[in-house]
């Protein structure tokens, strides 16, 4: 390997390479447009969230509650 002068003395190693092809800037990441999602602003606000949250709740203690009276009659 040839010897190379550098900031701190000699350096070992291949030298640099140069510069490769142009690569233009990443693009910005794409967000899902809510409408056509089926979401409005509403369903985005924190009530809205609160409200989404409650009914999957509520949903999840309604079948819990229909699996243990169905249960418990047999």
């Amino acid at each position: 390997m040839p010897l190379r002068p550098g900031p701190l003395g000699v350096q070992h190693g291949p030298p640099p390479r140069p510069p490769g092809p142009y690569r233009p800037p990443a693009r910005p990441r794409i967000e899902p447009e809510p409408g056509i999602l089926g979401l409005s602003r509403h369903t985005r606000s924190r009530l809205g969230a609160r409200l989404f949250n409650l009914f999957f709740v509520f949903v999840f203690a309604l079948i819990l509650v229909q699996m243990i009276v169905a249960l418990l009659n047999p």
